[in-house]
């Protein structure tokens, strides 16, 4: 059972050094409330948006107001030291104790203080549970930072260990392992996506460029060929393996410091994500050769070196840190302006990491500045996506009256973001989707999305199809073996007889004679979908009665020349298009033919024979 307090503070609070922004104070409030219900929830918000803020703000409410004590819990010691400077900064100077329980800082007093920092790793490792030290309803919340890795063994055991309310947050809610994280915080509270954060500029100004060094251009151009005009079928792991090649030349460096030592402005800090270790060590000696102020971290290099190369990044002191994993996850570099992935991933969780290294928002950072080399065909789908999206909500923003929206095939870009392409990426895209989403199954599902076109002939066809679908084919009387034609196929002739029988019903057309003069000759109600000559045109052409909706007369019926020659004129002759023969008032309406009209007569009973 969760128990809550409330016990209200009653001496003087001193104020905090800074408000929080606008948006992050629903979230503080629906934090705070969660955990004086005594329940647990889950915050979704990107990187650099300030969650270890609003997480300090929240232990503030709860501590000063409340005389709560807290549990801060994350995965690295880096990023613990980073969460207790900020809470204490938030803090200020009122009288809280805090204390330490990660690395080589673990203090004595901590079962006694307010707030206690915690690693999981400290808490539960092989050689000690440590956190059955404290009893289970000892802490009356729990803040999990980066709380996607809460469902981890270790690290579960020591959520579940203890009583209280939990709250979890995370840039990143899906998990490699396909487990639920909600199993442990029960509901999302609070959600904002990356999208939304980059539309309503809630981070740094972006400027995201796909360029395409680690491409095979020649191969790509043989495969779009093979694809896209030969219908050859590929998997999106041929194609990864086939177009992109492992390139570390000197363009991706020339590209590099392009951004990086802009012209008449000051270097920029930049972060270098890598594959392993050969290749950050390799790209390290590279910068290293070229006289650049470089450094690398890894998990082999020694934690006292990756301390303190991360302190000299943070003084300004190093301009390029090299990097495979270690600054995934909340760890604060905000004066990093560029971010250049030499990486390829099919993570999204690990993307949407490194991503946010660079987002937060500083007055001396002037925007965040993205070089991907992209080098498989998931990075792409996923920054594609990303564009889309942000797209998507800016056009929401748009209608309120926010900045319009620019896009084209090489470039989208709005009020605090700017995503460039080149056109070989473009090309890439297009093969993708194809291969997504394959060719029409049917020549008439591809003709209807033509029609929408009024593409008028084969060759301009040929011009304009990839631009409508990249499911249309280039030769698609290749792909369909019942392919009707070019023209029915573009919907420049009614694709089948019986739709071109109801259009001459429509003209009043009865007879061949009739169709030829309203077919070729220029007048008012002249259908140029009929085709000139219809018994050739269509194969399964049923003859001109049954094309113009006429019957042959039913067994027993008097032909025509044999009735006038029994009977005589009639004056109540009407000619008309009918498909079956009617009753009315006890009269037969029966029908003969006369040079190829249909000829309807209404007949008393006593006429009639059988």
């Amino acid at each position: 059972m969760l128990k809550t307090k409330k016990n209200i503070y009653a001496g003087e609070i001193l104020p905090p050094p800074f408000l929080p922004f606008d948006y992050q104070v629903p979230i503080i409030k629906i934090m705070t409330e969660t955990i004086l219900n005594g329940e647990n929830g889950l915050v979704v918000q990107p990187t650099a948006t300030g969650k270890s803020v609003e997480a300090s703000f929240v232990a503030r409410n709860c501590i000063l107001i409340h005389k709560m004590k807290g549990l801060y819990l994350y995965d690295e010691n880096e990023g613990v030291d980073q969460a207790r400077k900020r809470f204490e900064l938030i803090l200020g100077e009122n009288k809280v104790r805090s204390a330490n329980f990660f690395g080589y800082g673990k203090d004595d007093f901590v079962t006694e203080a307010d707030m206690v920092f915690a690693s999981f790793q400290s808490l539960n490792n092989q050689y000690e549970k440590w956190y059955l030290m404290f009893n289970q309803e000892h802490f009356d919340f729990i803040i999990v930072n980066e709380a996607h890795g809460g469902q981890a063994v270790t690290y579960k055991e020591v959520i579940d260990y203890f009583i209280c309310s939990k709250i979890g947050m995370t840039a990143t809610p899906e998990r490699m392992d396909g487990k639920n994280i909600l199993d442990i915080f029960d509901k999302v509270i609070y959600e904002i996506t990356l999208e939304e954060a980059i539309a309503k500029n809630m981070i740094a100004d972006i400027e995201y460029h796909i360029c395409s060094h680690g491409l095979s251009t020649q191969k790509l151009k043989q495969i779009c060929k093979e694809v896209l005009e030969e219908g050859k079928r590929i998997s999106i792991k041929q194609l990864n393996e086939t177009i992109f090649i492992d390139s570390l030349d000197e363009s991706v460096f020339e590209e590099i410091f392009k951004y990086a030592f802009p012209e008449n402005d000051e270097p920029r800090q930049t972060l270098i994500f890598c594959e392993n270790i050969i290749h950050a060590e390799r790209v390290f000696d590279k910068l290293k050769e070229k006289g650049k102020n470089v450094e690398v971290i890894h998990s082999k290099m020694g934690k006292s070196h990756n301390r303190k190369v991360m302190e000299n990044f943070r003084a300004n002191k190093v301009q390029f840190l090299v990097s495979i994993n270690k600054l995934n996850e909340d760890i604060d570099v905000p004066s990093a302006e560029i971010a250049v992935f030499l990486r390829a991933t099919d993570s999204l969780t690990v993307f949407l990491q490194q991503l946010g290294r660079p987002l937060r928002k500083l007055d001396s950072k002037r925007k965040a500045i993205y070089l991907d080399f992209v080098a498989n065909v998931e990075r792409l789908i996923f920054v594609r996506n990303l564009m889309d999206k942000v797209v998507q909500f800016s056009q929401t923003l748009e209608k309120l009256g926010n900045q319009p929206i620019f896009r084209d095939k090489l470039n989208v870009s709005g009020k605090g973001f700017d995503f460039r392409l080149t056109d070989d990426l473009v090309d890439v895209l297009d093969l993708i989707k194809a291969l997504k989403e394959g060719y029409y199954e049917t020549w008439q599902e591809a003709s209807s999305v033509i029609m929408l076109a009024s593409i008028r002939s084969q060759e301009e066809y040929k011009k304009c199809y990839r631009r409508i679908s990249l499911q249309l084919h280039s030769n698609p009387q290749m792909i369909y073996t019942d392919f009707p034609g070019w023209k029915v196929f573009l919907g420049t002739k009614y694709q089948t007889w019986q739709d071109a029988s109801v259009a001459c019903k429509k003209l009043g057309i009865l007879s061949s004679s009739d169709y030829e003069r309203i077919r070729n000759f220029r007048l008012e109600k002249r259908d140029s979908k009929l085709p000139k000559n219809p018994e050739i045109f269509y194969s399964d052409f049923p003859g001109w009665k049954n094309f113009l909706g006429f019957r042959s007369p039913k067994k027993g019926w008097i032909p025509w020349d044999i009735f006038i020659k029994k009977n005589g004129k009639f004056s109540s002759i009407e000619i008309e298009i009918s498909l079956s023969p009617e009753i009315i008032d006890n009269r037969y309406v029966c029908f003969f033919w006369k040079d190829d009209r249909a000829v309807k007569y209404v007949l008393e009973s006593k006429v009639f024979k059988n």
